[in-house]
């Protein structure tokens, strides 16, 4: 399978925003409860592209999944983090796209000067029908080590969740670290 990985754009809301909606309306992964709009998904990427890399990985043409960096928190000390957020389409998973999405927004992000990301990952507690582990497995598999496990974080189908953070350290942590660029000001290559 030929990925092609690029910078998404506004234009791609609509294709984006059935790839998530699957998520929402179907699994635990997302605590969101109802899809957002085409028109709420393209403002959502055009507010991440002025800070953070927002990718798509295309197979014929077609979008297959997304990437994206959001702000950790939202005090300035926070500046050298970021959460990592990545979908993958349902009928398309395990087949080493998220982990080409990844390997692409790590590389933006050492760009970028930040020197950790972190994912926030829906667990399930115990056997569910809407949540299972695998978003704690790739996340290992792609190098991230889990922190902390947060209980009763969300309910969702009337069921209980955790909340897992998973981190990866991408650049040693200097004393007085140069300021974080922002995505807009870098060059647009992967």
């Amino acid at each position: 399978m030929n990925i092609n990985i690029r910078i998404a754009t506004p234009d791609d809301a609509e294709a984006l925003s059935k790839i998530y909606a699957y998520y929402v309306e179907n699994t635990a992964v997302s605590f969101e409860t109802v899809p957002p709009s085409g028109a709420e998904f393209a403002k959502r990427i055009e507010k991440t592209l002025k800070r953070y890399p927002y990718l798509v990985a295309e197979v014929n043409g077609e979008a297959v999944g997304y990437c994206y960096l959001s702000q950790l928190g939202e005090r300035a000390a926070y500046a050298w983090c970021a959460e990592t957020s990545i979908y993958v389409r349902s009928d398309c998973r395990r087949g080493r796209i998220g982990g080409q999405l990844y390997t692409a927004v790590e590389r933006i992000a050492v760009r970028q000067g930040i020197t950790d990301l972190w994912a926030r990952v829906a667990a399930p507690r115990g056997t569910d029908n809407y949540l299972n582990d695998g978003s704690m497995y790739f996340h290992e598999r792609v190098g991230y080590e889990l922190k902390a496990r947060l209980e009763y974080n969300g309910n969702k189908f009337g069921h209980w969740y955790d909340m897992l953070y998973l981190h990866k350290n991408l650049l040693p942590h200097l004393d007085s670290p140069a300021p974080i660029i922002p995505f807009a000001e870098l060059e647009r290559t992967l």
